[in-house]
């Protein structure tokens, strides 16, 4: 099971799936505080029974996550995962529902640009929080990315991602833009 990080929450610790899987994360929600049931266990014998009775493919999790007392998020890998997964909840019944990661945490859409495009996914994550002290990533996600330009000394990678509302504030006082090691990023926000 992968993670980026574990934080400081009100709680209990906040654990993420790593930024490559965020986008296809998916919470699972009790809709009924009194129902103590166990819902990991439910979760592990509906997809068991989904599964012996369909025939899947490029179906692939990445681990499930206590969310807080209640919930639990779930890392798919890719999209065909995420669409199996909330059909497969549907049959928990009432109490409980789904919700995409993005959704449920009220994620900002925002792009980013690299001017040296060398970093993995987490990587550019850390590094910006090392340049940028109060800054939090761990529950970004990032959606996509590609590169903008034809020359080699003009060429740019594009990352666009959702962030959470706090960091977008944040950035927004430095300017849209932060430091990145040697140069700084611009970001756009999709307002």
């Amino acid at each position: 099971m992968s993670t980026n990080k574990v934080g400081a929450g009100d709680g209990l610790p906040k654990l993420y799936p790593v930024p490559n899987f965020r986008r296809y994360a998916v919470y699972v929600i009790n809709n009924d505080p009194g129902n103590r049931t166990d819902l990991k266990q439910m979760i592990i014998e509906t997809l068991f029974d989904e599964l012996e009775n369909q025939s899947f493919q490029n179906i692939r999790f990445n681990g499930a996550f206590p969310a807080d007392d209640e919930n639990i998020l779930v890392a798919c890998e890719n999209e065909d995962t995420a669409k199996f997964f909330i059909s497969a909840m549907e049959k928990l019944g009432p109490s409980y529902s789904t919700a995409r990661y993005i959704e449920f945490l009220g994620l900002v859409p925002c792009s980013m640009v690299l001017a040296v495009p060398t970093h993995s996914r987490s990587e550019i994550l850390d590094i910006l929080e090392t340049y940028n002290k109060g800054l939090v990533t761990e529950k970004w996600a990032i959606m996509e990315r590609y590169f903008e330009g034809s020359e080699k000394d003009d060429r740019k990678e594009i990352v666009k991602m959702c962030i959470d509302a706090e960091s977008k504030q944040f950035i927004e006082l430095c300017g849209s833009e932060l430091n990145c090691e040697l140069s700084t990023v611009q970001f756009k926000f999709d307002d």
